[in-house]
């Protein structure tokens, strides 16, 4: 039996193929809090992926990132005596996400990165992507211009025209487009917003 998979850009459903090795790369939690059946839909999802491909003899690398620093961990900093600094509070919800990914009899992932080990990488990311003119620099923060990348939305099937603006309303008059969104942030958000 093969596998059939939905192709976006096509709008179609096509049988899968690939020649050699299969990269799958999850898009991993933010770890500001413990894990919920929400996230478990996800990892099932990936982990039934994975099982199949390997099944259809497929040599799989798995990866699944993990965000430890973001502005809803920095908002739990103090929170518990032990919650020092943003390491902290990402150290305990890692470990409680992995626990519950062990609970489930998941397939681990073979690489993890973490976003506190490729803040380097990213700064380059973004650097080149404001040197290219695909983002700005606006009061300190970075964002992405969709409109400067003509294909922006097509693979998800959405018009950018059609896109709800994001974030909070003083982020909102730092953008271009209601729809451009944050690549770098500066100063953070408010506690409450991070909590929303």
């Amino acid at each position: 039996m093969s596998l059939v998979v939905t192709d976006t850009l096509a709008d179609e459903r096509v049988e899968f193929t690939a020649d050699g090795d299969v990269t799958l790369y999850v898009c991993g939690l933010t770890v500001s809090d413990d894990p919920h059946l929400g996230h478990a839909r996800l990892w099932f999802h990936a982990d039934v992926l994975h099982r199949w491909l390997e099944h259809l003899g497929y040599d799989v690398r798995h990866v699944e990132n993990v965000t430890d620093v973001n502005e809803k961990i920095a908002a739990r900093v103090g929170e518990r005596d032990e919650w020092t600094a943003e390491r902290d509070v990402a150290e305990t919800f890692s470990a409680s996400t992995f626990g519950a990914m062990r609970g489930l009899n998941l397939l681990r992932a073979e690489v993890y990165p973490r976003v506190t080990e490729h803040v380097p990488e990213i700064l380059d990311l973004v650097e080149t992507l404001v040197e290219e003119g695909y983002a700005y620099e606006s009061n300190g923060s970075v964002y992405f211009d969709v409109t400067s990348f003509d294909g922006y939305g097509t693979l998800s099937n959405q018009d950018v025209g059609d896109l709800e603006a994001q974030g909070e309303p003083d982020e909102r008059t730092e953008k271009r487009h209601p729809a451009d969104f944050a690549l770098w942030k500066a100063g953070g958000v408010s506690e409450t917003a991070a909590r929303e």
